[in-house]
């Protein structure tokens, strides 16, 4: 899970490099020094790095894993919640069929 959520942010952080914008809106100085070739030699060293984590800090991936197993069961327990709200709105429509007299 946590590979997972470490891969997205990678890749979004990715996109979002690759992304065009408009270069009057930023500092030329800024972005000199940064190329396509770099970003993506910086990118894989990130990933390398990461994934090898576990194999240095295991008490690291021992307490993201329980983290992240807690976070899983209260997103359970409140889409339970609010699949149980909008069940019990639909109920309490009234059924157009019920008005007729």
């Amino acid at each position: 899970m946590i590979m997972f959520l470490l891969r997205s942010a990678f890749w979004l952080c990715l996109v979002i490099l690759i992304l065009p914008i408009d270069k009057e809106e930023i500092d030329p100085t800024i972005t000199q020094s940064i190329s396509a070739g770099s970003v993506l030699q910086l990118a894989g060293g990130a990933v390398s790095d990461i994934s090898q984590i576990c194999q240095r800090k295991p008490d690291f991936c021992i307490a993201s894993q329980e983290a992240f197993m807690a976070l899983g069961v209260k997103a359970h327990h409140f889409a339970g919640l609010a699949y149980d709200y909008f069940n019990h709105e639909e109920e309490m429509k009234i059924d157009p069929a019920s008005q007729q007299n």
